[in-house]
């Protein structure tokens, strides 16, 4: 028979039960567990594997994931360990410069507010200075605050006279003047204006994916997904064994059948509203 027999170390196979001494899996099925004699017993001939240290565990599910959003940027992550403003905005000023070819939205993600020496998100008129020319928006690890530059607040449409969305802030200067600094649902809705029209992200889910399972993980939910890019979402990431379930989006026919929306970051009808009072374009959030 073929098959897999893994011993010798704890095996724990549900939550509500003693570990076994064994275990006998096929392909993606488990068929025994329990004594190491009750395994060999139901799968005879099988190859045998000796685990001498750890544990062995059922793969985990991660209910709040963000992968399409990682997957989405070229530029995700690359503030994360930002030590202070100066070394955030000369960042910018590298990327805006060798991607100076690229026009359009310019994104970076990745830094802690509170991480950074000043503990505050860098203003439009610190991002002006080094990109003036293009709107910029940079991303907390969050994508709970941003800042966008001058030219970001005019693509977005944000004057004085913008009123905050619901649930979320547009930080302002004591005359009421945007800084750039944008919070909660006005971060959000201004991630999905800025967000790149580009066709590389399913390589970098895929990677991504990999990435997952190599930790044990190989089922997520994700609140962040697009309805229009939701099937291929859920697709490119069946490829890699992982199972996905948008949470948001409009109904999609995916892998597992059809899911529906199940309300919004912030309510989709909230930020379209918005972004159509504050906002020059939108897209779903």
């Amino acid at each position: 028979m073929s098959g897999l027999v893994l011993h010798g170390c704890p095996i724990h196979v549900r939550t509500d039960t003693a570990s076994v001494e064994a275990l006998g899996i096929e392909g993606n099925h488990v068929l025994a567990a329990g004594t190491l004699a009750e395994v060999r017993a139901a799968m005879p001939g099988a190859e045998e594997r000796v685990l001498a240290d750890g544990a062995v565990l059922p793969a985990f599910v991660d209910p709040h994931q963000h992968a399409f959003l990682i997957a989405a940027d070229p530029y995700v992550d690359v503030l994360h360990g930002a030590p202070d403003l100066t070394w955030l905005v000369d960042l910018v000023k590298r990327t805006a410069m060798a991607d100076a070819e690229g026009g359009g939205w310019l994104r970076l993600h990745g830094y802690l507010p509170l991480d950074l020496a000043e503990r505050r998100s860098p203003t439009a008129a610190e991002l002006d200075v080094v990109c003036p020319d293009r709107p910029v928006h940079v991303l907390s690890r969050t994508y709970h605050e941003s800042s966008v530059n001058s030219a970001g607040l005019a693509a977005l449409g944000i004057t004085a006279a913008t009123p905050d969305p619901p649930g979320g802030a547009i930080v302002r200067d004591r005359r009421g003047r945007p800084t750039g600094v944008l919070i909660e649902a006005a971060s959000f809705a201004a991630e999905a204006v800025s967000r790149p029209a580009e066709t590389d992200w399913p390589a970098r889910l895929s990677a991504y994916g990999r990435r997952l399972t190599s930790a044990g993980i190989v089922a997520i939910g994700d609140a962040a997904v697009p309805a229009a890019a939701a099937s291929a979402f859920v697709e490119t990431l069946a490829a890699v064994a992982v199972d996905a379930t948008p949470l948001l989006g409009s109904t999609f026919r995916g892998r597992r059948g059809r899911f529906h929306r199940r309300g919004t970051r912030p309510d989709l009808r909230v930020v379209q509203g918005w972004t159509r009072r504050g906002c020059r374009r939108g897209r779903d959030a």
